[in-house]
Protein backbone atom coordinates (compact mmCIF):
# COMPACT_ATOMS: atom_id res chain seq x y z
CA UNK A 1 0.00 0.00 0.00
CA UNK A 2 2.67 2.53 0.93
CA UNK A 3 4.12 2.25 -3.16
CA UNK A 4 0.26 3.41 -3.96
CA UNK A 5 1.37 6.21 -2.02
CA UNK A 6 4.17 7.27 -3.22
CA UNK A 7 3.01 6.46 -6.82
CA UNK A 8 0.11 9.15 -6.25
CA UNK A 9 2.52 11.74 -4.63
CA UNK A 10 4.67 11.61 -8.03
CA UNK A 11 1.77 11.85 -10.24
CA UNK A 12 -0.63 13.83 -8.14
CA UNK A 13 1.50 16.90 -7.38
CA UNK A 14 -1.07 18.83 -10.86
CA UNK A 15 -3.97 17.24 -8.90
CA UNK A 16 -3.54 19.49 -6.13
CA UNK A 17 -2.91 22.17 -7.54
CA UNK A 18 -6.31 21.42 -9.21
CA UNK A 19 -7.96 20.54 -6.25
CA UNK A 20 -7.11 23.98 -4.62
CA UNK A 21 -7.77 25.96 -7.29
CA UNK A 22 -11.30 24.96 -7.08
CA UNK A 23 -11.51 25.16 -3.65
CA UNK A 24 -10.48 29.18 -4.04
CA UNK A 25 -13.27 29.46 -6.79
CA UNK A 26 -16.24 27.67 -4.97
CA UNK A 27 -19.41 29.18 -5.72
CA UNK A 28 -22.04 30.47 -2.85
CA UNK A 29 -23.81 28.04 -1.05
CA UNK A 30 -27.24 26.89 -2.27
CA UNK A 31 -29.91 28.27 -0.02
CA UNK A 32 -32.54 26.11 0.51
CA UNK A 33 -34.98 28.72 2.31
CA UNK A 34 -38.87 27.86 1.75
CA UNK A 35 -37.92 24.03 0.20
CA UNK A 36 -40.15 21.88 1.83
CA UNK A 37 -39.72 18.00 3.43
CA UNK A 38 -42.93 16.25 2.98
CA UNK A 39 -43.88 12.81 4.17
CA UNK A 40 -45.96 11.16 1.84
CA UNK A 41 -47.75 7.93 2.75
CA UNK A 42 -47.64 5.23 0.09
CA UNK A 43 -49.91 1.73 0.94
CA UNK A 44 -50.56 0.14 -2.47
CA UNK A 45 -48.64 -1.14 -4.94
CA UNK A 46 -50.40 1.35 -7.52
CA UNK A 47 -49.69 4.17 -4.87
CA UNK A 48 -46.17 3.65 -5.31
CA UNK A 49 -45.67 3.04 -8.97
CA UNK A 50 -47.51 6.55 -9.45
CA UNK A 51 -44.35 8.04 -7.16
CA UNK A 52 -41.63 6.19 -9.03
CA UNK A 53 -43.25 8.16 -12.21
CA UNK A 54 -43.77 11.66 -9.86
CA UNK A 55 -39.55 10.89 -9.39
CA UNK A 56 -38.81 10.86 -12.84
CA UNK A 57 -41.23 14.09 -14.01
CA UNK A 58 -38.86 16.61 -15.22
CA UNK A 59 -41.25 19.08 -15.07
CA UNK A 60 -41.03 19.02 -10.66
CA UNK A 61 -37.53 18.26 -9.77
CA UNK A 62 -37.92 16.41 -6.95
CA UNK A 63 -35.74 15.25 -4.51
CA UNK A 64 -36.64 12.02 -2.60
CA UNK A 65 -34.86 11.39 0.71
CA UNK A 66 -36.75 8.17 1.11
CA UNK A 67 -37.26 6.35 -2.41
CA UNK A 68 -40.65 5.28 -3.19
CA UNK A 69 -41.83 2.15 -1.26
CA UNK A 70 -45.14 1.22 0.98
CA UNK A 71 -44.80 3.25 3.76
CA UNK A 72 -43.85 6.73 4.28
CA UNK A 73 -41.85 8.35 1.57
CA UNK A 74 -39.51 11.69 1.83
CA UNK A 75 -40.02 14.31 -1.20
CA UNK A 76 -37.86 17.77 -0.77
CA UNK A 77 -39.60 19.90 -2.85
CA UNK A 78 -38.31 23.27 -4.25
CA UNK A 79 -41.10 26.29 -3.73
CA UNK A 80 -41.50 26.99 -7.34
CA UNK A 81 -42.98 23.84 -7.55
CA UNK A 82 -44.82 23.42 -4.39
CA UNK A 83 -48.30 24.36 -5.13
CA UNK A 84 -48.15 21.82 -8.32
CA UNK A 85 -46.63 18.72 -6.47
CA UNK A 86 -49.57 19.02 -3.39
CA UNK A 87 -51.89 19.28 -6.08
CA UNK A 88 -50.57 16.43 -7.96
CA UNK A 89 -50.68 14.02 -4.86
CA UNK A 90 -54.18 14.97 -3.95
CA UNK A 91 -55.58 14.38 -6.91
CA UNK A 92 -53.80 11.10 -6.77
CA UNK A 93 -55.59 10.71 -3.11
CA UNK A 94 -52.07 10.59 -1.46
CA UNK A 95 -51.78 11.37 2.18
CA UNK A 96 -49.18 13.58 2.88
CA UNK A 97 -47.62 15.94 5.75
CA UNK A 98 -45.20 18.64 5.88
CA UNK A 99 -41.83 17.48 7.84
CA UNK A 100 -39.79 20.16 7.39
CA UNK A 101 -41.59 23.82 6.82
CA UNK A 102 -38.40 25.12 5.74
CA UNK A 103 -35.33 22.71 4.61
CA UNK A 104 -32.68 25.95 5.57
CA UNK A 105 -33.61 26.36 9.08
CA UNK A 106 -32.23 22.38 9.52
CA UNK A 107 -29.06 22.97 7.68
CA UNK A 108 -28.46 26.16 9.42
CA UNK A 109 -28.87 25.04 12.59
CA UNK A 110 -26.30 22.12 11.64
CA UNK A 111 -23.55 25.02 10.17
CA UNK A 112 -24.14 26.71 13.63
CA UNK A 113 -22.73 23.37 15.14
CA UNK A 114 -19.84 22.99 12.72
CA UNK A 115 -19.02 26.95 13.23
CA UNK A 116 -19.01 26.39 17.20
CA UNK A 117 -16.36 23.64 16.22
CA UNK A 118 -14.41 25.32 14.79
CA UNK A 119 -10.98 24.10 13.89
CA UNK A 120 -11.59 20.90 16.56
CA UNK A 121 -10.57 17.25 15.08
CA UNK A 122 -13.58 16.08 17.32
CA UNK A 123 -15.83 13.57 14.49
CA UNK A 124 -17.63 12.56 17.66
CA UNK A 125 -19.03 16.15 17.99
CA UNK A 126 -18.94 17.51 14.29
CA UNK A 127 -18.92 17.20 10.90
CA UNK A 128 -15.11 17.31 9.61
CA UNK A 129 -14.47 19.19 6.31
CA UNK A 130 -12.08 17.14 3.93
CA UNK A 131 -9.11 18.91 5.65
CA UNK A 132 -10.17 18.27 9.04
CA UNK A 133 -10.39 14.45 7.68
CA UNK A 134 -7.00 14.50 6.44
CA UNK A 135 -5.51 16.05 9.78
CA UNK A 136 -7.29 13.08 11.80
CA UNK A 137 -6.31 10.63 9.79
CA UNK A 138 -2.79 11.62 9.49
CA UNK A 139 -2.81 12.30 13.22
CA UNK A 140 -3.65 8.60 13.86
CA UNK A 141 -1.62 7.19 11.66
CA UNK A 142 1.39 9.28 13.47
CA UNK A 143 0.29 8.18 16.82
CA UNK A 144 -0.39 4.29 16.02
CA UNK A 145 2.05 3.57 13.36
CA UNK A 146 2.48 -0.40 14.48
CA UNK A 147 -1.44 -0.83 13.85
CA UNK A 148 -2.81 1.81 11.39
CA UNK A 149 -1.76 2.89 7.98
CA UNK A 150 -3.01 5.49 5.38
CA UNK A 151 -3.26 4.50 1.75
CA UNK A 152 -4.70 5.78 -1.64
CA UNK A 153 -7.19 3.91 -3.62
CA UNK A 154 -4.41 4.36 -6.79
CA UNK A 155 -7.30 6.61 -8.45
CA UNK A 156 -8.03 10.10 -8.46
CA UNK A 157 -11.56 11.96 -9.01
CA UNK A 158 -12.69 13.83 -11.61
CA UNK A 159 -11.45 17.02 -9.68
CA UNK A 160 -8.25 15.21 -8.99
CA UNK A 161 -9.17 14.37 -5.27
CA UNK A 162 -7.35 11.21 -3.86
CA UNK A 163 -9.31 9.00 -2.48
CA UNK A 164 -7.57 7.44 1.08
CA UNK A 165 -8.30 4.52 3.25
CA UNK A 166 -6.96 3.09 6.45
CA UNK A 167 -5.50 -0.38 7.01
CA UNK A 168 -5.93 -1.36 10.63
CA UNK A 169 -4.28 -4.79 11.75
CA UNK A 170 -1.92 -6.25 14.47
CA UNK A 171 0.16 -6.60 12.03
CA UNK A 172 1.23 -4.51 9.09
CA UNK A 173 2.86 -6.44 7.23
CA UNK A 174 1.06 -9.51 7.30
CA UNK A 175 -1.34 -11.06 9.86
CA UNK A 176 -2.48 -13.60 7.57
CA UNK A 177 -6.11 -12.98 8.63
CA UNK A 178 -9.01 -12.80 6.16
CA UNK A 179 -10.23 -8.70 5.39
CA UNK A 180 -13.35 -7.02 6.24
CA UNK A 181 -13.84 -3.68 3.97
CA UNK A 182 -15.75 -1.07 5.35
CA UNK A 183 -16.87 1.91 2.63
CA UNK A 184 -18.64 5.12 4.23
CA UNK A 185 -19.11 8.27 2.48
CA UNK A 186 -20.85 7.02 -0.76
CA UNK A 187 -23.46 9.39 -1.26
CA UNK A 188 -21.95 13.32 -0.64
CA UNK A 189 -24.79 14.35 2.34
CA UNK A 190 -24.95 11.60 4.24
CA UNK A 191 -22.24 12.87 6.77
CA UNK A 192 -23.08 11.14 9.07
CA UNK A 193 -21.72 7.72 7.92
CA UNK A 194 -18.04 9.20 7.54
CA UNK A 195 -18.14 10.08 11.30
CA UNK A 196 -18.83 6.47 12.13
CA UNK A 197 -16.02 4.93 9.59
CA UNK A 198 -13.55 7.69 11.86
CA UNK A 199 -14.51 6.54 14.73
CA UNK A 200 -14.39 2.89 13.57
CA UNK A 201 -10.84 3.49 12.70
CA UNK A 202 -9.59 4.94 16.15
CA UNK A 203 -11.18 2.81 17.89
CA UNK A 204 -9.47 -0.31 16.31
CA UNK A 205 -6.10 1.58 16.19
CA UNK A 206 -6.12 3.43 19.44
CA UNK A 207 -7.75 1.00 22.00
CA UNK A 208 -6.87 -2.39 20.81
CA UNK A 209 -5.15 -4.08 23.66
CA UNK A 210 -6.77 -1.38 26.09
CA UNK A 211 -9.72 -2.03 28.70
CA UNK A 212 -13.24 -1.03 29.43
CA UNK A 213 -16.29 -2.70 26.58
CA UNK A 214 -14.99 -0.35 23.79
CA UNK A 215 -11.35 -1.38 24.13
CA UNK A 216 -12.58 -5.06 24.56
CA UNK A 217 -14.89 -4.86 21.28
CA UNK A 218 -12.07 -3.22 19.48
CA UNK A 219 -9.51 -5.88 20.67
CA UNK A 220 -11.61 -9.08 19.72
CA UNK A 221 -12.74 -7.53 16.28
CA UNK A 222 -8.68 -6.92 15.25
CA UNK A 223 -7.94 -10.37 16.54
CA UNK A 224 -10.37 -12.05 13.72
CA UNK A 225 -9.67 -9.65 10.84
CA UNK A 226 -7.62 -6.94 9.15
CA UNK A 227 -9.88 -4.10 8.56
CA UNK A 228 -9.66 -1.65 5.64
CA UNK A 229 -12.08 1.43 6.22
CA UNK A 230 -12.63 4.02 3.16
CA UNK A 231 -14.10 6.89 5.15
CA UNK A 232 -15.18 9.29 1.97
CA UNK A 233 -15.32 7.10 -0.72
CA UNK A 234 -17.14 10.52 -2.59
CA UNK A 235 -14.52 12.98 -1.68
CA UNK A 236 -15.59 15.79 -4.83
CA UNK A 237 -19.00 15.16 -3.77
CA UNK A 238 -18.66 15.27 -0.06
CA UNK A 239 -16.51 18.46 -0.82
CA UNK A 240 -19.23 20.12 -2.52
CA UNK A 241 -21.86 19.00 -0.52
CA UNK A 242 -19.99 20.22 2.87
CA UNK A 243 -19.23 24.04 1.24
CA UNK A 244 -21.81 24.38 -0.94
CA UNK A 245 -25.19 22.66 -1.48
CA UNK A 246 -25.43 20.60 1.45
CA UNK A 247 -28.07 18.00 0.05
CA UNK A 248 -25.65 17.28 -2.85
CA UNK A 249 -25.73 13.07 -3.26
CA UNK A 250 -23.76 11.96 -6.75
CA UNK A 251 -20.41 12.59 -7.81
CA UNK A 252 -19.07 15.36 -9.56
CA UNK A 253 -18.94 13.84 -13.08
CA UNK A 254 -19.60 16.27 -16.13
CA UNK A 255 -22.29 14.73 -17.87
CA UNK A 256 -23.80 16.69 -20.84
CA UNK A 257 -22.99 20.15 -19.56
CA UNK A 258 -26.67 20.40 -17.60
CA UNK A 259 -26.56 18.24 -14.98
CA UNK A 260 -23.15 16.82 -13.39
CA UNK A 261 -22.63 13.86 -11.52
CA UNK A 262 -23.09 9.75 -10.87
CA UNK A 263 -24.80 7.92 -8.25
CA UNK A 264 -21.78 5.45 -7.22
CA UNK A 265 -24.25 3.16 -5.73
CA UNK A 266 -25.71 2.80 -9.29
CA UNK A 267 -22.77 2.14 -10.90
CA UNK A 268 -21.95 -1.24 -9.54
CA UNK A 269 -21.66 -3.94 -11.74
CA UNK A 270 -24.80 -6.23 -10.20
CA UNK A 271 -27.91 -5.82 -12.92
CA UNK A 272 -26.44 -2.14 -14.09
CA UNK A 273 -28.89 -0.06 -15.42
CA UNK A 274 -31.76 -1.94 -14.31
CA UNK A 275 -35.00 -1.40 -12.04
CA UNK A 276 -34.17 1.46 -9.50
CA UNK A 277 -31.81 3.66 -11.06
CA UNK A 278 -32.17 6.39 -13.72
CA UNK A 279 -30.85 6.95 -17.25
CA UNK A 280 -31.11 10.20 -17.05
CA UNK A 281 -28.14 12.31 -16.09
CA UNK A 282 -30.18 14.97 -13.79
CA UNK A 283 -31.64 12.34 -11.72
CA UNK A 284 -30.10 11.59 -8.11
CA UNK A 285 -29.83 7.95 -9.08
CA UNK A 286 -28.15 8.52 -12.26
CA UNK A 287 -26.30 5.44 -13.03
CA UNK A 288 -23.58 6.62 -15.59
CA UNK A 289 -22.50 5.61 -18.88
CA UNK A 290 -21.70 1.79 -17.69
CA UNK A 291 -21.17 -0.26 -14.62
CA UNK A 292 -17.85 1.17 -12.96
CA UNK A 293 -17.35 3.88 -15.09
CA UNK A 294 -16.42 6.47 -11.99
CA UNK A 295 -13.34 6.72 -10.57
CA UNK A 296 -14.58 5.85 -6.90
CA UNK A 297 -16.14 2.60 -8.10
CA UNK A 298 -13.18 1.57 -10.27
CA UNK A 299 -10.81 2.66 -7.71
CA UNK A 300 -12.69 0.82 -4.85
CA UNK A 301 -13.39 -2.55 -7.00
CA UNK A 302 -9.72 -2.36 -7.97
CA UNK A 303 -8.33 -2.42 -4.19
CA UNK A 304 -10.34 -5.23 -2.90
CA UNK A 305 -9.46 -7.37 -5.23
CA UNK A 306 -6.31 -7.52 -4.09
CA UNK A 307 -7.08 -8.86 -0.45
CA UNK A 308 -8.16 -11.92 0.81
CA UNK A 309 -11.76 -10.71 1.89
CA UNK A 310 -14.27 -12.27 4.42
CA UNK A 311 -16.66 -9.17 4.48
CA UNK A 312 -17.88 -5.78 2.68
CA UNK A 313 -19.94 -3.54 4.85
CA UNK A 314 -21.48 -0.29 3.13
CA UNK A 315 -22.47 2.47 5.70
CA UNK A 316 -25.28 4.85 4.60
CA UNK A 317 -27.95 7.02 6.25
CA UNK A 318 -31.12 7.63 6.69
CA UNK A 319 -33.89 5.19 8.05
CA UNK A 320 -32.49 2.44 10.26
CA UNK A 321 -32.47 -0.93 8.37
CA UNK A 322 -29.67 -3.43 7.69
CA UNK A 323 -29.44 -4.68 4.64
CA UNK A 324 -29.58 -8.14 3.09
CA UNK A 325 -28.38 -9.28 -0.73
CA UNK A 326 -30.10 -9.15 -3.16
CA UNK A 327 -31.22 -5.55 -3.67
CA UNK A 328 -31.94 -5.75 -7.26
CA UNK A 329 -34.05 -8.65 -7.63
CA UNK A 330 -36.86 -10.21 -4.94
CA UNK A 331 -34.99 -13.38 -5.62
CA UNK A 332 -32.53 -14.08 -2.35
CA UNK A 333 -29.15 -15.48 -2.39
CA UNK A 334 -29.10 -19.58 -1.54
CA UNK A 335 -27.45 -18.64 1.66
CA UNK A 336 -29.73 -15.75 2.85
CA UNK A 337 -30.87 -17.33 6.25
CA UNK A 338 -27.43 -17.48 7.21
CA UNK A 339 -27.06 -13.24 6.58
CA UNK A 340 -30.35 -13.13 7.94
CA UNK A 341 -29.47 -14.45 11.20
CA UNK A 342 -25.87 -12.93 11.44
CA UNK A 343 -27.86 -9.27 10.52
CA UNK A 344 -30.64 -9.69 13.47
CA UNK A 345 -27.98 -10.69 15.89
CA UNK A 346 -25.85 -7.44 14.87
CA UNK A 347 -28.99 -5.55 15.28
CA UNK A 348 -29.53 -7.00 18.26
CA UNK A 349 -26.56 -5.71 19.49
CA UNK A 350 -27.11 -2.39 18.01
CA UNK A 351 -30.70 -1.84 20.11
CA UNK A 352 -29.18 -2.91 23.08
CA UNK A 353 -27.63 0.07 23.44
CA UNK A 354 -30.05 3.15 22.97
CA UNK A 355 -33.63 1.15 21.73
CA UNK A 356 -32.81 2.11 18.30
CA UNK A 357 -34.70 -0.05 16.34
CA UNK A 358 -33.45 -1.04 13.08
CA UNK A 359 -35.59 -3.36 10.15
CA UNK A 360 -33.44 -5.92 8.61
CA UNK A 361 -34.12 -8.10 5.06
CA UNK A 362 -33.44 -6.92 1.81
CA UNK A 363 -34.43 -3.89 -0.30
CA UNK A 364 -37.40 -5.81 -2.62
CA UNK A 365 -38.79 -6.99 0.59
CA UNK A 366 -38.70 -3.71 3.15
CA UNK A 367 -38.12 -1.19 0.84
CA UNK A 368 -37.40 -1.04 -3.07
CA UNK A 369 -35.78 -3.05 -6.14
CA UNK A 370 -32.42 -1.17 -6.78
CA UNK A 371 -30.09 -2.13 -9.13
CA UNK A 372 -26.04 -1.02 -9.40
CA UNK A 373 -25.25 -1.27 -5.87
CA UNK A 374 -21.79 -1.90 -4.38
CA UNK A 375 -22.40 -4.80 -1.62
CA UNK A 376 -24.42 -7.10 -4.30
CA UNK A 377 -21.40 -6.50 -6.79
CA UNK A 378 -19.69 -7.57 -4.19
CA UNK A 379 -20.90 -10.86 -3.42
CA UNK A 380 -22.21 -11.45 -6.81
CA UNK A 381 -18.08 -10.39 -8.54
CA UNK A 382 -15.63 -10.24 -5.85
CA UNK A 383 -17.07 -13.41 -4.05
CA UNK A 384 -17.82 -11.96 -0.65
CA UNK A 385 -20.29 -13.85 1.28
CA UNK A 386 -21.03 -11.58 4.27
CA UNK A 387 -21.91 -8.52 2.21
CA UNK A 388 -24.71 -6.16 4.24
CA UNK A 389 -25.67 -2.31 4.20
CA UNK A 390 -26.07 0.45 6.57
CA UNK A 391 -28.70 2.68 6.63
CA UNK A 392 -27.81 4.86 10.31
CA UNK A 393 -30.26 7.35 11.83
CA UNK A 394 -32.81 8.88 11.99
CA UNK A 395 -35.91 6.52 11.59
CA UNK A 396 -37.99 7.22 9.15
CA UNK A 397 -40.82 9.18 11.32
CA UNK A 398 -38.24 11.66 11.83
CA UNK A 399 -37.94 14.82 10.64
CA UNK A 400 -34.26 15.63 10.61
CA UNK A 401 -33.24 13.83 7.29
CA UNK A 402 -29.80 14.36 6.26
CA UNK A 403 -29.16 16.54 8.92
CA UNK A 404 -28.41 14.41 12.14
CA UNK A 405 -27.70 16.69 15.05
CA UNK A 406 -25.16 17.08 16.35
CA UNK A 407 -26.33 15.41 19.96
CA UNK A 408 -27.26 12.57 17.58
CA UNK A 409 -23.45 11.89 15.99
CA UNK A 410 -21.45 10.43 19.28
CA UNK A 411 -24.61 7.39 20.22
CA UNK A 412 -24.85 6.40 16.43
CA UNK A 413 -21.38 5.83 16.41
CA UNK A 414 -21.60 3.91 19.39
CA UNK A 415 -24.47 1.62 18.60
CA UNK A 416 -22.87 1.29 15.46
CA UNK A 417 -19.07 0.33 16.56
CA UNK A 418 -21.41 -2.64 18.81
CA UNK A 419 -22.91 -3.71 16.24
CA UNK A 420 -19.73 -4.36 13.50
CA UNK A 421 -18.28 -6.26 16.97
CA UNK A 422 -21.52 -8.53 16.71
CA UNK A 423 -20.92 -8.59 13.06
CA UNK A 424 -17.37 -9.64 12.87
CA UNK A 425 -18.05 -12.30 16.33
CA UNK A 426 -20.74 -13.86 14.05
CA UNK A 427 -19.05 -13.93 10.75
CA UNK A 428 -16.04 -15.30 12.35
CA UNK A 429 -17.89 -18.77 13.71
CA UNK A 430 -19.73 -19.16 10.38
CA UNK A 431 -17.02 -18.94 8.29
CA UNK A 432 -14.79 -21.29 10.42
CA UNK A 433 -18.03 -24.14 11.05
CA UNK A 434 -18.43 -24.58 7.51
CA UNK A 435 -14.88 -24.78 6.82
CA UNK A 436 -13.93 -21.82 4.66
CA UNK A 437 -10.24 -21.27 5.55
Amino acid sequence: MKVVILLCVLIGTVCCKSVKEKEKNRPPRVSYRGHKLLSVKAQTPLEVEFLRELQNDPDLELDFWKQPMRGDVHIHVEPKHEKKCMETLERAGLKYSVLQEDIQRGIDTEWQSISRHAGSRDHTQTYLDLNGIDDFLSTLEAEVPQRLERFNLGRTTTEGRQIWAVKVSTDLNGSGKKAVWIECGTHAREFITISTCLETANNLARLYGGSGVVAQKATAMLDLYDYYIVPVHNPDGYDYAYWVSRLWRKNRRQNNGICLGVDLNRNWNANFGGSGSSGQSCSDTYRGNSALSEPETAALNAAIQTTNNVAFISIHSYSQYILLPWGYQSSKPSDYNTLLRIARSAEAELESYYNTAYLVGTPPDILYVASGGAYDHMKLNNGIKYSFTYELRPGSGSSWGFELPENQIAPTIEETFASLWKFAEEIYADDNATGRK
